[in-house]
């Protein structure tokens, strides 16, 4: 699972707090200058500007918001299709140490059920350590130990840049309107009304810069359709807040450090599901497996530890009462039938194997 920061088609809301123009006065004429990577006939390298944006911002330590929306529309096997997903996204950094926090919601019909996830990350470039937190709609947490992003997307300002933003910036045709004085400093609006090709139905944008190159809004809603397909989206980033000196450790910090770092591997056969420890830490005892299945979910406590190469059965009973061993099933076992969706806990409570429980489905 990847939570995807979609910096990429937008603009909705108008202005932040201390750089919309109604704020400041008007500023000396173009003798200021420009931001690096802007003419007076527009944005003409938004490479350039991004660069110097993070280049700045990270020197001083800098925090940030983000929010996009993603309306998709497709036809698939002649009934329609439709998903929605909206992600809200705020970072900090200082220096080595960055902290990220997002919440994503993603529904879709026929497909899928409404999905909720919040993510937490934390990490420290200098020792390589990096601390997740994640926890779904229904209020199952699970933490990551890794030397990257765990997979969860969380990432920091210059790479939603690089990775996302910067495509978004260069896509449209700008040119600038208004430049005025808000903080002490000059900032230089540009506003886009059309994409420089013609892969969009829609584009518009709006970018404040000030002339050191410090991005401080920006602001994309865009269009585009692929015959029966199309998109709506929307984004918007707001420096929030210049000079960042620190971050602490997140409250949960040990509570990561403490979960058991395992790989489990969930297989499906016809007559038991089989819940391998591929790699990893021990399981202590007093683990926990959950199988949900017709409706009812039942938990089994273990009552010894779980250690790489072991396996786990969960078995399906005539009398309905699911059953968890270390031995396999014997030739009698009753068939499985249906979905089973199942998940590991540390004695903790915490999720071990995945945010979102293993899901299996065996038919007679």
């Amino acid at each position: 699972m990847r939570t995807v920061l979609a910096v990429a088609a937008l603009l909705v809301t108008a202005g932040c707090a201390g750089v919309a123009p109604t704020d400041g006065v008007q500023a000396p004429a173009p003798a200021d200058g420009y931001p690096p990577g802007v003419t007076e006939s527009g944005l003409q390298n938004a490479s350039e500007l991004v660069s110097t944006h993070v280049e700045l911002v990270e020197t001083t330590g800098y925090a940030f918001d983000v929010e996009t929306t993603t309306n998709f529309r497709d036809v698939v096997d002649g009934e329609p299709y439709v998903s929605n997903e909206s992600l809200a996204y705020r970072g900090r950094t200082a220096g080595n140490v960055s902290r990220v926090e997002v919440h994503r919601w993603f529904g879709a019909t026929p497909t899928y059920d409404e999905q909720a996830t919040t993510f937490d990350a934390w990490w420290n470039e200098s020792s390589g350590r990096y601390l997740s937190r994640a926890e779904n709609g229904q209020g199952t947490v699970t933490f990551r130990v890794t030397d990257n992003d765990g997979g969860f997307g969380a990432e920091p300002d210059r790479e939603a840049w690089t990775r996302h933003g910067l495509g978004a910036l260069s896509a449209g045709d700008y040119e600038v309107t208004n430049r005025y004085v808000a903080d002490g400093r000059t900032l230089v609006v540009l506003e886009a009304d059309r994409a420089l090709d013609g892969n969009y139905d829609t584009y518009r944008a709006r970018l404040v810069v000030d002339l050191d190159g410090r991005i401080h809004e920006f602001e994309v809603e865009s269009t585009f359709s692929d015959g029966n397909k199309s998109w709506a989206q929307t984004a918007s980033y707001e420096l929030t807040h210049v000079g960042v000196e620190s971050i602490p450790e997140p409250a949960w910090r040990e509570a990561a450090l403490a979960l058991p770092d395992a790989s489990l591997v969930v297989t499906s056969h016809t007559q038991y599901v089989e819940l391998w420890h591929e790699r990893g830490e021990t399981l202590p005892a007093g683990s926990t497996v959950e199988i949900a299945h017709d409706g009812e979910t039942q938990t089994v406590t273990l009552d010894r530890p779980v250690a790489e190469g072991d396996r786990l059965y969960v078995t399906d009973p005539a009398d309905g009462e699911l059953g968890v061993s270390f031995a396999e099933p014997g030739d009698d076992t009753p068939r499985l039938r249906g979905e089973y969706h199942i998940h590991v806990f540390s004695p903790e409570g915490y999720a071990v194997n995945s945010l979102f429980p293993d899901e299996v489905n065996v038919s007679a």
